[in-house]
């Protein structure tokens, strides 16, 4: 019988001596290269590892590749001999598969679930633990970004005062009329309209 609790703990990633499984990847890592693999043998490795050390009849195994189509015995062969080669296992001295003649198969290493924390589940984690730290942070960031927007609008701002030329200075003539001129011809002329009174 398949364990409920066990069957969820292969829906992801475990060791087999040494040997990386991923199941929903359907792959496995020796050292640092992938192989990809069919997910009918995953599917064999899988119910494998869910009772180590225990013979997994040929019946059961032969249920899990052929997904409600008739497939002969010579099939399970065929995919025992695939995931021995894909794992480096002898049948004569195996590691990780044992035949058991006209029964079924042994899985032989034990295998080591993997914990994966995907990145949705360390965010909530680290939200969790320390929500205060990482909105204080946050605000903190903000507070320091918009005080440097100010201070460079101020600075902006008072560089615009004190250096925007002021080149033009309206004198009277008249009552109706004003004449435009610039700063250093306004003084000239002013004095001496003055002077002409």
């Amino acid at each position: 019988m398949i364990n409920q609790t066990t069957d969820i703990a292969f829906q992801g990633l475990f060791m087999l001596e040494g040997l990386k499984i991923d199941t929903r990847k359907n792959t496995v890592k020796r050292e640092n290269t992938y192989i990809n693999i069919e997910p009918r043998l995953m599917r064999i490795i899988v119910r494998l590892a869910q009772e180590p050390g225990e013979i997994v009849k040929r019946e059961e195994l032969l249920n899990q590749i052929s997904e409600n189509e008739y497939v002969s015995d010579e099939s399970l062969t065929q995919a025992i001999s695939k995931i021995r080669q894909i794992l480096r296992d002898s049948p004569r001295n195996p590691t990780f598969i044992k035949t058991i003649p006209r029964r079924g198969y042994v899985l032989l290493a034990q295998p080591q679930v993997i914990v994966d924390i995907t990145d949705e589940e360390k965010q909530l984690s680290t939200s969790d633990v320390e929500p205060n730290e990482n909105q204080n942070r946050r605000l903190a960031s903000k507070v320091k970004h918009m005080t440097f927007i100010a201070v460079i609008l101020a600075i902006i701002l008072l560089l615009l005062i004190v250096l925007w030329p002021n080149e033009t200075v309206f004198i009277e003539k008249g009552d109706i009329e004003f004449i435009e001129k610039s700063d250093s011809e306004s003084i000239e002329k002013n004095d001496k309209f003055l002077s002409d009174e």
